[in-house]
């Protein structure tokens, strides 16, 4: 990331992965912490994680969470096509971000 005087921020991306803004907090408002499922409301700390992330990428609220929806399901399903018993957290988070 550089500053630039006529475009204010500036991305270099040599291998053509540009994304758009949003799109790295994802994972972040779906990503665990250890013992969130155990916390009085978990559902509201998810939905403070995604209103800080929305605030601080500058992005649309709905985006984050619904990106943050779309990581946590994926996350389900490469737990089950490897084999291993599904983790219980993403699809917990998934169903949290889901009534959001």
């Amino acid at each position: 990331m550089l500053r630039s005087a006529r475009a204010g921020r500036l991305a270099v991306d040599p291998k053509g992965a540009a994304r758009r803004a949003g799109v790295r907090g994802r994972s972040a408002a779906a990503n665990p912490w250890p013992d969130l499922l155990f916390w009085p409301e978990p559902g509201q700390a998810l939905a403070r994680r995604v209103d800080k992330l929305a605030e601080g990428l500058r992005v649309d609220r709905e985006r984050v969470r619904a990106l943050g929806y779309a990581v946590a399901m994926l996350s389900a399903v490469w737990f089950d096509e490897g084999g291993e018993p599904v983790d219980p957290h993403p699809l917990r988070c998934a169903e949290l971000l889901a009534g959001q």
